[in-house]
């Protein structure tokens, strides 16, 4: 996901709870808190849940355009197309 404001598509997706200790891992492996991430904490709704942002750059040189989900070929292994 883009941190672009009025931009894109409405994302289809999944929500899973988890113990602490495993957010924790998880926020490791997205360097949560380090140089460039980005932490939104915003609700609305009947849910409130934590998504990945990621900058446009690190798109370069998959430029894919936006996704509503991962159903895209391109997130679908060869041998399963």
């Amino acid at each position: 996901m883009l941190d672009l404001p009025g931009e894109g598509l409405v994302v289809g997706a999944e929500l899973f709870e988890i113990e602490a200790y495993r957010l924790t891992v998880l926020d490791r492996l997205e360097h949560l808190g380090s140089d460039g991430s980005i932490s939104f904490d915003a609700g609305g709704g009947t849910m409130t849940a934590i998504v990945c942002m990621k900058l446009e750059m690190w798109l370069d040189p998959f430029q894919l355009g936006f996704l509503s989900d991962y159903h895209d070929r391109k997130f679908i292994p060869s041998w399963k197309r």
